[in-house]
């Protein structure tokens, strides 16, 4: 599983050139404030069948939506659903577990 980072300014290039010959059963994305312009891609590697990890732990892999500001509010786990994330790697699973349920009875 390829790890981008987000820091790196060929980031992308990186990526596209490793799709053309891989399939990876996913990618772990590591996105800063001011990089959210990757998240645009996420929807069509979903299409394509590739996971997208994103980790939760610290503001610096996600866009400033960590585990430490779902403490006081869980609805930032929005972010990581809203833009087709479909794998969390987090240090509070039962949080996110409780936050998830939820959203799946608010549904019903």
């Amino acid at each position: 599983m390829p790890i981008i980072n987000m820091n790196s300014s060929n980031a992308m290039v990186l990526l596209d050139n490793h799709l053309r010959n891989y399939k990876p059963i996913a990618v772990e994305f590591s996105i800063n404030k001011g990089q959210e312009d990757v998240l645009k891609r996420f929807q069509e590697l979903r299409q394509q069948g590739i996971n997208i990890w994103v980790n939760s732990l610290w503001a610096k892999q996600n866009a400033g939506h960590d585990d430490e500001r779902a403490v006081a509010d869980p609805s930032i786990y929005d972010w990581f659903l809203e833009n087709h994330v479909n794998m969390i790697q987090t240090d509070r699973p039962a949080l996110l577990i409780n936050y998830l349920k939820s959203k799946t009875h608010e549904d019903d």
